[in-house]
């Protein structure tokens, strides 16, 4: 429009007729955070507002971050809202018991549904001449054409209104415009595909004209409003915001407000004070408001934590579609305690931050995966991993290189004595179950493959404090090992072979060796021995130790003069293995089985009178757990007093 009107005015004389008006004495009101910028707004509809009809009222500008607050405050004011929806009805729960229930009889599944979403099924059907016995089977195109309708949100006659834009109103007419920062209103960036140039050829706004264009009409619509409220929270997502650059020309005053009103909503005045009293026993920060106001009736820590069943309405519109993703890490953190597995992986309440622990172990893993390489060079390596570090991680990095260069030199003196000369690095692994995906990496296997047997030695390494353990299987701990067993069981390069496993081991790289190590090359032998499980069988162990009788290279594995194994290694038998890979699919089922009925009550470990849940959980100060809720075990050890080790 800009362009047009500037190459206009070369042809003749150009009139604009302005039909804004212009209000004057305008303020901008800057919160602590949304939640009180819109409550504030809420108080002020109930208090100065309470004779307007709601829908004479719009609130603008508000991003996805505002509305579950939003809607919150419209239950708790009791104010209803208008807020337009681009929602597919896949989301609905008619459409989603549909999709979970397509092995029903398809008269019984449209009875149950709403008849404009039956017709959109039906005619789909039609549309693609679907079996209707089948319609499992086309349960992805189902999906994809139900995704095409949208459904629209109940609209009341007296509501506020609730849009993106600024518009044009009526005198009588109130609008709130909300967070009036930095990025408001938001610039067009020139198009890759649609140059400017390629604009001015077409006789096209270029980008900036287009921006120009709209910062100018937004003054305009701004001043045109008799009845505006601006405001903005001062933080927003941990983020310090700064004024919108329209208030450059706007030039209203800046009104900072710190506290807000109460008495307009019972229910959001007990949130609020909870909060503060939060503050108070936390942290010791004191309100004048906690004086104030009599909070005996809030019932403060009055709480009822157990987790309360979902509907069975609700269990069965919220069936998973698709595959339930598994890793032993995942299956971890439910049995020690579903509720964490319930933040962890179904509310993904989960914000990964990559600590030093984690980059150290990312850098190790790079170096021992990358010394198998032909032209490996330590110190070339180094420099492309570190390159990216701050000066702290170099320096912790350049700790542990010590301890990694001589954990490849123990690795290669062991390699030369064995027989499983072929490995695999950093191998990915999926087996598909009934419902299940379960998935993994494994950081190292050797292998020697015959005619007719496959034998394994499996190497996971590790720079935390974990353990080589097989106890308490059952109860779903310590399923690491087991884990990888599972995994390459199933492994496809291997199919229709006996797997023979013969070590099961953890190997430690961890920098707390650089402390406590004072000759690091003296005693590699004990710092980086394999730690974890051995074969029984003597004839297949030495096919991975020559040196198996006193192991230079496993931890604690050593025979007796009389041929058994000494009581500390840790062997495994057959019988062992079959085991364990017969409960990896019935501890995965039972995550499977929970997650399908959202059954995730707070649970943690007491194994041993030893709290194993609780220590490392993010969550403790969300699930409010009772020494009620423990759930005690007892060690159950994976080999029982009485049980030999001797083949």
């Amino acid at each position: 429009m800009a362009k047009l009107i500037t190459d206009l005015k070369k042809l003749t004389e150009v009139i604009i007729i302005d039909d804004y008006k212009e209000y004057p004495h305008k303020e901008i009101k800057i919160y602590l955070d949304q939640e009180s910028e819109l409550r504030s707004a809420f108080n002020y509809i109930c208090h100065d507002l309470k004779n307007i009809a709601l829908n004479k009222i719009y609130f603008v500008n508000l991003n996805d971050s505002y509305l579950s607050i939003l809607k919150r405050l419209s239950a708790n004011y009791k104010i209803p809202l208008n807020i337009k929806s681009d929602f597919n009805i896949t989301t609905t729960k008619d459409i989603k018991y549909f999709l979970n229930n397509l092995d029903l009889n398809i008269e019984e599944l449209l009875n149950k549904l709403k008849p404009e979403y039956a017709k959109i099924i039906v005619d789909i059907i039609n549309e693609y001449e679907l079996d209707i016995n089948k319609l499992a089977n086309y349960k992805e195109l189902l999906i994809l054409e139900l995704k095409k309708h949208k459904y629209n949100n109940i609209l009341y006659k007296e509501a506020i209104n609730v849009s993106q834009e600024l518009d044009f109103y009526q005198d009588d007419e109130y609008v709130f415009l909300f967070d009036f920062n930095q990025n408001y209103p938001t610039m067009k960036k020139e198009d890759g595909y649609l140059t400017d140039a390629l604009k001015e050829e077409l006789g096209l706004d270029s980008t900036q004209l287009e921006n120009d264009s709209k910062i100018m009409h937004l003054h305009k619509l701004i001043k045109n409003v008799k009845n505006l409220y601006l405001s903005m929270p001062r933080m927003e997502g941990g983020i310090n915001n700064s004024l919108s650059f329209l208030n450059n020309e706007l030039n209203y005053e800046i009104v900072k407000i710190n506290e807000v009103s109460y008495g307009y909503s019972k229910l959001e005045d007990i949130i609020s004070f909870s909060y503060l009293l939060d503050d108070y026993y936390n942290y010791n920060i004191s309100s004048e408001l906690l004086l104030k106001y009599d909070l005996a009736e809030l019932n403060y820590l009055s709480y009822d934590n157990k987790f309360k069943p979902f509907t069975n309405d609700f269990i069965l519109t919220h069936q998973p579609t698709k595959d339930l993703f598994l890793s032993y890490s995942s299956i971890k953190t439910y049995f020690l305690c579903p509720f964490y597995y319930y933040c962890e992986r179904i509310l993904k309440l989960n914000d990964f931050k990559a600590n030093m622990q984690a980059t150290l172990g990312t850098y190790a893993h790079s170096l021992l995966e990358n010394s198998y390489n032909k032209d490996f060079n330590y110190e070339e390596e180094k420099e492309l991993l570190v390159e990216k570090f701050s000066n702290k991680e170099k320096f912790y990095a350049s700790l542990l290189d010590e301890v990694v260069k001589n954990l490849i030199l123990f690795n290669k003196e062991f390699e030369s004595q064995s027989d499983l000369k072929n490995y695999k690095l950093e191998e990915e692994f999926k087996i598909f179950l009934d419902g299940i995906c379960f998935y993994g990496k494994i950081d190292k296997f050797y292998y020697l493959e015959t005619n007719d047997t496959v034998y394994i030695m499996i190497v996971d390494y590790k720079t935390g404090a974990d353990k080589p353990s097989l106890d308490n299987l059952n109860d779903g701990l310590n399923l690491q090992i087991p884990s990888y067993l599972y995994l390459i069981n199933n492994y496809k390069a291997f199919s229709g072979k006996k797997i023979k496993p013969l070590g099961l081991f953890l190997q430690k790289v961890n920098v707390n060796l650089i402390d406590t190590l004072k000759d690091i090359e003296k005693e590699r032998r004990k710092s980086f021995k394999f730690k974890g499980y051995v074969t029984n069988n003597k004839e297949d162990l030495v096919k991975i130790d020559k040196t198996f009788n006193n192991s230079d290279y496993i931890e604690s594995l050593k025979t007796l003069n009389s041929g058994e194994f000494q009581k500390y290694s840790k062997v495994f038998d057959d019988k062992d293995i079959e085991r364990m890979l017969e409960l990896m699919p019935q501890l995965l089922n039972k995550v499977l089985e929970a997650t399908r009925n959202f059954n995730f009550p707070i649970k943690p470990l007491i194994l041993d009178k030893t709290n194993i849940s609780c220590a490392f959980c993010p969550y403790n100060n969300i699930c409010f757990k009772t020494p009620k809720d423990n759930f005690y075990l007892k060690k159950d050890p994976f080999k029982k007093d009485g049980e030999t080790n001797v083949d």
